[in-house]
Formats: C-alpha cells, structure tokens, sequence
C-alpha cells in the first residue's frame, strides 16, 4: 500500500514523514493552495531528502516546461498533474512527458482526477488514461471551481471500485491512488470501501495548518495494520 503525505513545507516535517514510512512525500506547487511551496524552498528540502522517500511535485496551472524543470532541478520521482481543463489535458500531458525526458532521471507522471460533478465518470477516466499511460491515477472527490485538488473533504469513496471496473473493462492495470478527506480516524473505513492501491493525504494529519507528528503516525499505523490484516495493496 503506497502511502503519500502532502502538502509538507518545511523541511522537518519531509523528513519526519519519510522516517515514520511515508512511502512518498508531495511538494505542492500551485499558488493557490494554502501549501503552496516555492521552488526556492521546494528543491533543496527535495535533494537533502534523498531516496528516503519519493518525491512528488503536485502541479495544476503551471507551463509543461516549468513543471519538468523542476521535475529535473528537485529530481523527483513523479509529477501529479492535476488537469487545468478537460480540453487541453492530453496535449498538455504530452508537451509534460516530451520535456521530461530531456531530464537527468526518468520522472513518473501521476494523473490526478476528480469524480463526479464538475469532473470524470469511471469511464471517462479510463478514456483519458487509455488515452496518457500515466504511471498512477489519483482518484479525488469533485473538485469546487476554481481551486486545485479535492479540498480535504470526504466523498463516496467505494465509487473507487467503479474507476477499477471501468478501467479493467478496457484492460488497463494502472496502480489506483485514493484521496479526499482522509484522516487517521477514518482511513480503515475509506479503505475497506475503496480497496486502492494508495493512498494520498493532506490536511488530515495537520493541527492548526501544520503537519502534525502523531497524526501522520496515526495515519501510518491505521494503514499498516488494514494492509496487514487484509493482504491488499501491496
């Protein structure tokens, strides 16, 4: 079970993240978000992190060839696009992926989606993804106009199954990331309704707008023990 902690700004909390088994840690790169990151603070937090843990920009309004420069400036392991329209996603993918590999290392491309109004039905998704061979799809609750992500707030999460069946029907095997409203009370539950092979988290673990040490923990050790009991997701 993969787990990401997004949303980190400082370089204390990347690290506690990575030591407590984040298996990933997002930099949020969007002006709009109250965890916008600049490159500035970004990349050197990114580079003293290392292989501890993998290294996820989240990108939703920014040029393909900035995106890709800091995928190669920070060496991250995945970029999360998290599409600025329906309309200009797939080409937009491909300007992303072309000067991505003109990078140092090879940079993965995780696909962010929301689900259900004001964004995609299951086999809209599968369309798209047919369409981009993203290396992981994050699966997140409708998106409110005009802000980036899922806004933290819990939704339907056993719709998931319905993305899996969708994209099983036209035969693609693309690792499934769930997030929206995920906290360490409630993540066993989401878990067992959803059955991804992932999971992203935000505002979940924080107190007071900061990352916060024993909720990240907490969310941690909810994860293993589900993972544990159930033999799901890797």
């Amino acid at each position: 079970m993969w787990v990401k902690i997004c949303g980190l700004k400082k370089l204390d909390q990347v690290l506690m993240a990575a030591e407590l088994g984040a298996d990933a840690v997002g930099f949020v790169f969007e002006r709009k978000s109250p965890r916008y990151v600049t490159p500035a603070e970004a990349v050197p937090q990114a580079l003293i992190l290392g292989k501890k843990a993998q290294k996820v920009g989240v990108f939703w309004h920014s040029p393909a060839l900035e995106v890709a420069g800091l995928a190669d400036a920070a060496q991250l392991d995945f970029v999360q696009i998290h599409p600025p329209s329906k309309e200009t996603l797939r080409p937009f993918v491909a300007e992303v992926r072309r000067y991505l590999k003109l990078g140092r290392k090879a940079t993965g491309i995780i696909l962010a989606l929301s689900l259900g109004e004001g964004g995609y039905t299951p086999e809209g998704m599968a369309e798209e993804v047919a369409a981009l061979s993203p290396d992981m799809v994050l699966v997140e609750s409708p998106k409110k106009e005009g802000l980036p992500g899922g806004q933290g707030k819990a939704w339907e999460w056993g719709r998931l199954q319905d993305v899996r069946k969708a994209f099983s029907d036209r035969g693609l095997d693309v690792p499934l990331i769930l997030a929206g409203g995920l906290n360490p009370g409630n993540v066993q539950k989401a878990l067992d309704e959803a059955r991804p092979d992932g999971v992203d988290v935000s505002s979940g673990v924080e107190k007071d707008g900061q990352k916060d040490r024993d909720s990240m923990a907490a969310f941690l050790k909810a994860v293993r023990e589900w993972q544990a009991h159930d033999g799901v997701g890797g």
